[in-house]
């Protein structure tokens, strides 16, 4: 298999092939992606075509452009809730920006160590996203003392548990999402982060679930407390490929500017990121974070609610992940005994209902979920569909995916001798 079928299967061992479209389809997928909001495209559509100055250049298509990132990263700082002092930067997504605050940490930290001979610490859970679990285990080869934290059976993270395992005269960041991917469970973030600075460390959250899932309030960086915290454009319906990283102003910033960057090349961004600014992604991240509102949210959760509760009436053997007051308001993670997560993921495409294991970004994996493990036990960790929603998911996308699901799984489990 090339390089190129490799990429296009995600890993799946198998050339990815569009299967044949329904006449209906449901897109309960959100937290893998969202649709660009028309709203959003028409804000960027003119920065593809008409103002494509470089934002770095002095004349005036170069202003237009300067102008357009400056509006964007307002913005941002509004949704995050950053104070004036502190810095938004720009980025291509999450995933470069929890490489960012976890490399750049463990480069300071480094050479702090290579005074004092202490081995940095840096702690984390083992049910965070790739982007922060991969570059964790990439550090541990480089010498970093890294603690993967289990999560309780109500699938968070505790302060008790954290402090616990922080070495306080070694430790230089703790980073734990804000809320998880594949269950929707909502940390106690601003518990985790005062915890972990009474004992010395940074803290950093892969916040890219929380915007648009959260309100508001309960999303604010500064109110939580959080050094550092990652987002993408696509969760809350802006573009790929276009993300942004906060930074509280103080030792954060402090650590930050001190760190190698993560991408060597001009000074744009004031040093922190070379290369030329994604103009048309930086309004489209803009525009998105506008747009999040807590009005969306309680017509959101009683989808999700009614959605849950016809999966649990209709189809027999099967449970809800994680209470619903814990969880953020999109998202259904349901356990079916007898059946295969991903056999019911391709049977539910075949009804036109798109729907997941849990994350996007680890779908190749055969690794059982430790979070479904945490929460339902080792028996259940193949058996999970996670259903996501949206501000555009309506209630007849709703009746659809239930219908969808009790009619997939019967078919399936007429194929096994498992019985349920």
């Amino acid at each position: 298999m090339s390089l190129v079928d490799r990429y296009v299967s995600c890993g799946t061992g198998a050339p990815a092939r569009p299967a044949a479209r329904p006449a209906r389809r449901v897109y309960l997928d959100n937290n893998a992606t969202t649709r660009v909001d028309p709203r959003v495209v028409a804000e960027m559509v003119p920065y593809l075509s008409e103002m494509y100055g470089n934002p770095s250049s002095l004349h005036s298509f170069g202003a237009e452009a300067n102008a357009a990132e400056r509006r964007a990263v307002e913005r941002l700082y509004n949704l995050v809730g950053a104070d004036d002092r502190d810095t938004v930067l720009l980025t291509s997504g999450a995933s470069e920006s929890n490489n960012t605050v976890v490399k750049g940490v463990f480069d300071v930290a480094s050479a702090r160590a290579r005074k004092t001979g202490k081995r940095p610490q840096f702690l984390t859970s083992n049910v965070e996203h790739p982007s922060i679990r991969n570059t964790f285990r990439h550090l541990e080869r480089l010498g970093a003392d890294v603690v993967f934290l289990p999560v309780n059976s109500d699938g968070i993270v505790t302060p008790s548990v954290l402090e616990k395992a922080i070495d306080r005269d070694r430790v230089a960041l703790v980073s734990l999402m804000w809320a998880y991917n594949e269950t929707g469970i909502v940390n106690p973030i601003a518990d985790l982060a005062r915890t972990a600075y009474a004992c010395g460390a940074l803290f950093h959250t892969d916040a890219t679930q929380a915007y648009g899932r959260l309100p508001r309030a309960s999303a604010s960086c500064r109110a939580a407390g959080v050094d550092f915290a990652s987002l993408s454009a696509h969760k809350f319906h802006g573009p790929k490929g276009v993300g942004a990283l906060y930074i509280r102003a103080g030792d954060a910033t402090h650590t930050i500017t001190r760190a190698a960057p993560l991408l060597h090349g001009g000074e744009q961004l004031a040093g922190l990121r070379a290369g030329t600014l994604n103009v048309p992604g930086a309004v489209g991240i803009g525009a998105a974070a506008s747009l999040v509102s807590d009005d969306d949210l309680p017509r959101i959760r009683a989808l999700r609610d009614r959605l849950e509760d016809g999966i649990l009436r209709r189809v027999r053997a099967c449970s809800a992940i994680g209470s619903r007051d814990v969880r953020v308001a999109n998202t259904a993670l349901t356990t079916v005994d007898g059946v295969e997560g991903e056999a019911l993921i391709y049977e539910l495409d075949r009804f036109g209902v798109a729907a997941s294991t849990g994350s996007a970004c680890a779908s190749g994996s055969l690794e059982a979920s430790a979070a479904v493990v945490a929460v339902k036990g080792a028996k259940s960790a193949h058996t999970a569909v996670r259903l996501s929603l949206s501000r555009f998911t309506t209630p007849e996308d709703i009746d659809t995916a239930v219908d969808a699901l009790e009619r997939s799984v019967s078919r399936l489990r007429s194929f096994t001798t498992v019985l349920v």
